[in-house]
């Protein structure tokens, strides 16, 4: 799958990733208002979990439905998974 070959493919990436973990923000966790357009601050776009940058994939399971704001703001920078972030492994 490529994202790059226009607004058909990412509209329906869009929807692929609703699908999978509904409206919500792979970076901030907020809801994202699917109905604004993608280039709005609150509109939907599609993030990559490991940047392409980093060596990361237009794979499903490497994308995240994100805020162009929040995607924007990420850069290439790749980000740790939130289960880890959410429930820490005790030391025992």
């Amino acid at each position: 799958m490529t994202l790059r070959a226009g607004g058909r493919r990412i509209r329906a990436t869009i929807e692929l990733l609703i699908a999978r973990g509904g409206p919500i923000c792979g970076r901030c966790g907020g809801l994202v208002d699917v109905q604004r357009s993608g280039l709005d601050p609150l509109g939907p776009t599609v993030g990559h979990v490991m940047p392409v940058a980093r060596g990361g994939s237009d794979e499903l399971d490497n994308l995240a439905l994100e805020h162009r704001a929040c995607n924007l703001a990420g850069g290439a920078r790749a980000r740790s998974p939130r289960a880890a972030i959410a429930a820490p492994i005790p030391i025992e």
